[in-house]
């Protein structure tokens, strides 16, 4: 589905912020090599933490404001999620305007950036700049960026 560009989409998101979760069964290497596959070069924040039954685990968290990376990141995708996406939008944007996904963590090790089918997940948020600031204005701002994701994607 094709959207008719009326605004600038070279400044559409804010920020984006990732985050997963390495169990103590997983190999925490393993992790921040999937969150580098899906985000790129990017500075990783490693805390720990204990789960909900006291198992140790550690939390790996990301954050860019830079649009040059966020492009990277979509550029990534899979069409076929880009579409899952976008027809999904609107379930997909709360009314601060953020865009939630999460990312298959085994895919993304293996530099396969898709979404996620069940809980092992590399959590992604990313803050849409829309104007006015309201859900509705960022469902179309993100629709818009998607459209010229996947002509990218089409024509590459």
């Amino acid at each position: 589905m094709r959207y008719a560009l009326t605004r600038n989409v070279n400044r559409s998101f804010s920020s984006l912020n990732a985050r997963a979760i390495c169990h103590s069964t997983e190999d925490v290497e393993k992790v921040r090599q999937s969150m580098l596959n899906a985000l790129g070069e990017i500075e990783l924040h490693v805390s720990v933490a204990k789960g909900h039954h006291g198992n140790p685990m550690e939390i790996i968290e990301a954050r860019t404001e830079k649009m040059r990376e966020i492009d990277g990141f979509f550029k990534k995708m899979q069409a076929e999620d880009l579409e899952v996406i976008d027809r999904t939008i609107e379930s997909r944007i709360d009314d601060a305007c953020n865009l939630f996904l999460r990312l298959s963590k085994q895919d993304a090790f293996h530099e396969i950036i898709r979404l996620a089918t069940d809980d092992d997940a590399i959590a992604i948020r990313i803050k849409i700049r829309a104007y006015p600031a309201k859900r509705e204005s960022a469902i179309v701002q993100a629709r818009e960026y998607l459209a010229t994701a996947q002509d990218k994607l089409s024509s590459a």
